[in-house]
């Protein structure tokens, strides 16, 4: 349990440069050793992950050439081949996965929010153990979903569009995030979001998991996303309401006081992709809990919108009782989701390789 007190204590620390005012040259260093630290935590680990076991089957059937035992994109599979050719072992898979999706993310941040520590903060204390060092498939597809948010803000099409399909190529789920370059087109008033929101509320308790997988055979590549589905384990889990809803309408709140006081473009655009990806959220928790990760990649949103609030917050105590009712929630959440009764075998007591040597392929 330490060394996930420690970590997440860490990246706390690091995010408190958010709330006082430093150089960009001193902030670059700081995110830096961040993204050093946090790439020798996740990279260096060793059978830590729900997923280890069978990301280290498909590694060593690339290795040799064989058919991957596990439904994977081609992208990923290509990855494979490429590392093990270059004499890497599958423990070299994890830390260049780690330092690639941490890099991007770090580099990401710095070209669409006005803070750079808090987004990483909000989308690790989601997605650090489940992605980072678990599902790291999605977490490569999370990195090229935060480049191309860059390009909606830039308003250029044609690198957005090649964003989402080269993260495609390592999760197929990415092609959800392609409607958000149009979310500047939607104009929903307050009391829009609000009524939203009730509506998925409701849908905690309604299952429509039938009408969903319909719906999902009908649009493009429909049988294969059916078929991922169906790889998964529990796919017909209904999650319903839960604690872990709260903060999310607790966030939303706070995102839609702060519109008028941000009155930025950018941020209602976030704005509609975080409120909508709260309203399918909900729906697949009452339906289908494995839809879910569709919607994580407008949920990490909130990360950025919470960059814009405390930028945009007057006074300094009010930045602290924002900033720590973030990082209250973001211990709250590493720790809770590493001591989870499902995950406790796979993720405690925490490992890494024995030397550097474990990197290079036998």
């Amino acid at each position: 349990m330490l060394v996930y007190l420690i970590i997440t204590f860490i990246m706390i620390l690091f995010s408190s440069v958010d709330i006082i005012k430093i150089s960009d040259e001193s902030k670059r260093l700081l995110l830096f050793v961040l993204f050093l630290i946090l790439t020798a935590f996740i990279g260096f680990r060793h059978r830590i992950g729900f997923d280890w076991q069978n990301y280290e089957e498909v590694f060593i059937s690339q290795k040799i050439g064989a058919v991957s035992p596990h439904l994977v994109e081609y992208g990923f599979l290509w990855l494979n081949q490429l590392l093990a050719a270059l004499g890497l072992s599958f423990s070299g898979l994890i830390l260049f996965v780690a330092a690639s999706s941490i890099g991007i993310k770090c580099l990401a941040v710095q070209k669409f929010a006005p803070l750079w520590f808090i987004p990483l903060l909000y989308y690790l204390s989601y997605y650090l153990l489940e992605y980072e060092m678990s599902g790291i498939r999605q977490a490569i597809a999370m990195g090229f979903a935060m480049v191309s948010i860059i390009y909606v803000k830039e308003k250029r099409f044609l690198p957005f569009v090649t964003c989402i399909l080269c993260g495609a190529l390592f999760h197929i789920s990415l092609i959800v995030f392609l409607p958000i370059f149009f979310f500047d087109k939607i104009k929903f008033s307050t009391q829009t979001y609000l009524i939203l929101i009730v509506i998925s509320f409701g849908f905690l308790f309604t299952n429509i998991s039938n009408v969903l997988l319909q719906m999902i055979q009908i649009i493009p590549l429909g049988n294969f996303i059916t078929e991922k589905l169906m790889s998964y384990a529990g796919v017909n889990q209904v999650t319903g309401l839960t604690l872990g809803h709260v903060p999310y309408i607790a966030f939303c709140v706070l995102f839609i006081y702060y519109r008028k006081i941000v009155n930025d473009d950018f941020y209602n655009i976030l704005l509609n992709g975080y409120i909508i990806g709260l309203f399918f959220s909900f729906v697949f928790s009452g339906s289908l809990g494995v839809l879910n990760r569709l919607a994580y990649y407008y949920l990490m949103l909130g990360g950025i919108l919470f960059s814009y609030i405390l930028a945009n917050t007057r006074y300094l105590y009010n930045k602290i009782a924002i900033f720590a009712f973030l990082a209250f929630f973001t211990l709250v959440k590493v720790v809770d989701s590493a001591f989870d009764k499902e995950a406790l075998m796979y993720y405690v007591p925490y490992k890494t390789i024995d030397s550097f040597s474990d990197l290079i392929s036998d």
